[in-house]
């Protein structure tokens, strides 16, 4: 202790003002007992900060309301003395806390707190986990019990923030009916919420109010995060580290849970992400694509809140849980460990490079546009509609090493310079609202060229469907109706090669002045414009009439399952049409390791250098019907040839660096380019480039 101290005294930089310390999170969860003493928590706080820790969630203290007076007593006294301890060794603790989820004793000395079927009436009960029962977030007396509770949890205990989990409307997308969410239903919408079984209204994709009440859900769980930071966190004087979880915010699972990352975030400081997106049984290594699509879409968020994004993979496996951490920091995002982060000595060596990690700023030239407008309201939920046809596109793009960043609905509608997007994709962004448009078509005439898909702006933002594209005059055609099968394509745009289409097909009439540059050819040879290219003002615009990001998504594998099937010759398609479009207007570009190396850059201008990361992946492809692995342990291929970076500036020094190696290897460095050689690269490596003298 003597020398962990004479370390801390030396060697700690002085702790960052404010909440900047979210963005240097090394987290793991710690569960201790209500009886925590003063010296057991001493240990347990050393033993976090010698792992690295410096981010520390409670564990075992969820139930707010739902616990004996004596026990939420012993919470207070052991949280508090976990706190302090933690504290001397500059270690924040965070504490995890639950909303809706009770016990069945709660529920029955508290009946009108109860989320309801919407339907019928019925107390909601939710099999998982145990079994569990819900409690409104709308019920204005739980509210105000929970929101008092956890203020004076915060105030004796001396937490540095929350995370409050469970903030959903289950089990299904029927909740919630009591009568408090029908008036307030009825006062932000206008509309009655119907009762009964049988009414229309129930699963409509094409009836307002059945949409409207599936927004309200999202946007109720948003209001009840604003409120609790308004009632409690900003009551305390002090900053504090807010956030909620979230299993995986693109998919359609989410909304009808009526959980919504852009909601939650109107309020939360860190983006979090609880890595199942690729489903259960988790391969997080041959799965790798499925979660590099689902951290960029936080990272787009974050960038868009101006947040930081905590991710917490399940790895079976330490060498699994090496991986995780190397693609978790790979996509921009701090880890949460699983597993004891003293076994894999990771956060020890983050903690000796720690600034590599500190606000990286992506470096980009195309914006991926996920359009949560239309993920919620578009024809019904199921991620086939649009969710993996914008996956489709981020991993063909993260494959090929495409440097893209996501951007949101409000980030369009805000205006996105062409200067800095060049080239914007907008994958079957169906959902537009009239400010969206607007942008859009400013955008194109600014000199942006802009790419879309199927039934782009043929929606407005609530899911109300509109005759034609609203963006006819941008898409360069009229909508006439949908076809779905299989097709050849005639032509390759801009050299973009694709000989078959299979899945829907909206029929277009090109406009005048429009060029058709392939054709959909269906097997009695008739043929449709598949690929149609636009000029407005100083801009173009190519749009595709099918789903070809559906066609090559990777939807990930499971252990013990045979590897799926993939066209991969679809994904080709989406990255060379991409690199056509952008090619001359470039800033930064990634040549070679294509398939075998996922190279993310980033910029960090505070610092005056850019940093390249490199995820070797090259032994994560198997052939299609192969068993994946069960024991969950990544194989890494031995690698040679060279991946080169050109980066925005001219480049004056560079080396590499790595957790699986001691010291720094340097790399040429030529002007904006920079040589790295792969057989250095075993797991993951960081080029360092520094611009400038």
């Amino acid at each position: 202790e003597k020398a962990v101290k004479a370390k801390m005294a030396e060697s700690e930089p002085p702790p960052p003002k404010g909440l900047n310390w979210i963005w240097r999170i090394r987290a793991w969860w710690v569960r201790y007992p209500r009886g925590l003493t003063k010296e057991e928590a001493h240990k347990l706080a050393l033993r976090l900060y010698l792992s690295g820790v410096n981010f520390a969630l409670t564990e075992g203290h969820r139930q707010m309301l739902a616990i004996s007076p004596e026990d939420y007593e012993a919470s207070v006294e052991a949280t508090r003395n976990f706190v302090e301890a933690c504290h001397k060794f500059g270690i924040k603790v965070v504490h995890h806390a639950t909303a809706c989820f009770t016990t069945e004793e709660f529920i029955k000395a508290h009946p009108d707190w109860t989320q309801r079927d919407a339907r019928t009436g019925e107390i909601c009960f939710f099999p998982h986990y145990g079994g569990v029962w819900l409690i409104c977030l709308n019920n204005p007396d739980f509210r105000r019990a929970y929101f008092e509770r956890m203020l004076d949890f915060l105030k004796r205990t001396g937490c540095d923030g929350i995370m409050v989990d469970e903030v959903e409307w289950l089990p299904d997308w029927f909740s919630c009916g009591c009568k408090f969410c029908r008036e307030k239903f009825k006062r932000e919408t206008g509309l009655e919420l119907p009762t009964g079984e049988d009414s229309p209204v129930w699963g409509n994709f094409k009836d307002p109010v059945w949409r409207q009440f599936l927004l309200f859900r999202m946007r109720s769980g948003g209001d009840f995060y604003a409120d609790l930071k308004r009632q409690v966190l900003d009551k305390l004087g002090r900053p504090m580290a807010y956030l909620g979880c979230l299993a995986g915010a693109t998919g359609t699972w989410g909304p009808r849970w009526g959980m919504s990352e852009e909601q939650f975030l109107r309020s939360h400081n860190i983006a979090f992400y609880e890595a199942e997106a690729s489903g259960r049984p988790f391969s997080y290594f041959y799965a790798w694509q499925r979660h590099f699509a689902e951290i960029k879409y936080y990272r787009g968020a974050g960038r868009s809140f101006g947040v930081p994004v905590l991710v917490l993979f399940y790895p079976l496996t330490f060498d699994e849980a090496r991986f995780c951490w190397a693609l978790g920091v790979t996509c921009g995002a701090h880890i949460w460990a699983y597993r004891d982060p003293a076994e894999s000595g990771l956060f020890d060596w983050e903690m000796e490079h720690e600034d590599l990690f500190v606000k990286p700023e992506e470096v980009a030239d195309v914006a991926l546009l996920f359009s949560a407008r239309t993920r919620d309201t578009y024809r019904g939920y199921n991620d086939e509609f649009y969710v993996l046809e914008w996956v489709g596109w981020a991993e063909a793009l993260g494959e090929a090493n495409v440097q893209f960043s996501a951007v949101l609905d409000r980030d369009v509608e805000r205006g996105l310079d062409p200067r800095e997007f060049p080239l914007l994709i907008a994958p079957n962004a169906a959902c537009l609202s009239e400010a969206e448009i607007a942008a859009l078509r400013r955008y194109v005439e600014g000199g942006g060229t802009f790419l879309s898909t199927f039934d782009f702006s043929r929606y407005d933002e609530t899911g109300g469907e509109r005759e034609d594209f609203a963006l006819a005059d941008l898409v360069g055609a009229r909508y006439g109706g949908e076809v779905s099968g299989e097709f050849a394509v005639e032509g390759s745009p801009l050299g973009a090669r694709l000989d078959t289409y299979r899945g829907p097909l909206c029929i277009v009439r090109p406009l005048d002045g429009a060029e058709v540059l392939s054709w959909a050819v269906d097997k009695r040879g008739k043929r449709f414009p598949f690929v149609v290219r636009h000029r407005l003002g100083r801009g173009a615009s190519v749009y595709i009439a099918g789903k070809v990001g559906l066609q090559g998504c990777f939807r990930g594998a499971q252990r013990g399952r045979p590897y799926p099937r993939r066209d991969h010759a679809a994904a080709k398609f989406l990255a060379d049409l991409t690199k056509a479009l952008v090619k001359g207007r470039e800033t930064v570009k990634v040549e070679g390791g294509e398939g075998e190396v996922l190279v993310v850059v980033y910029k960090q201008p505070e610092r005056g250098r850019y940093v390249v990361h490199l995820l070797n992946v090259a032994a994560s492809r198997l052939e299609p019907g192969e068993r994946v692995p069960e024991e969950s342990r990544p194989v890494y291929k031995r690698l040679s040839g060279r991946a080169v970076v050109t980066l925005p500036e001219p480049v004056s020094h560079a080396r590499l660096v790595s957790c699986d190696f001691e010291g720094e290897v340097p790399l040429r460095a030529e002007g904006r380019r920079v040589e790295i050689p792969l057989e250095s690269l075993r797991m993951w490596a960081a080029a360092i480039a520094d611009v400038g003298r």
